[in-house]
């Protein structure tokens, strides 16, 4: 079984998206940093990651829960989020 979802994250700050293989089951606030300083770099820049940055549901622009997991949250392959 797999242990990651294959999620899309768009950077409003480049207007591009990305795909990322996240953990099922370890906290955002674990991964999402790692994340998004690999975003920064994929932008070229335009993004820039720091302790405000924050992952949101790309439909609600809800804010996902930093302690939660990816499967907690409901994320799924396929699922897409907002790095803001």
């Amino acid at each position: 079984m797999m242990n990651k979802y294959l999620i899309e994250i768009y950077l409003p700050a480049c207007g591009k998206s990305f795909q990322l293989r996240v953990p099922r089951d370890v906290p955002l606030a674990q991964w999402l940093p790692l994340a998004a300083r690999l975003l920064e770099r994929q932008s070229g820049g335009l993004f820039v990651s720091g302790a405000s940055t924050v992952l949101c549901d790309r439909q609600t622009g809800d804010i996902y829960d930093i302690n939660r997991t990816a499967r907690e949250l409901g994320f799924q392959n396929g699922s897409a989020a907002l790095l803001i």
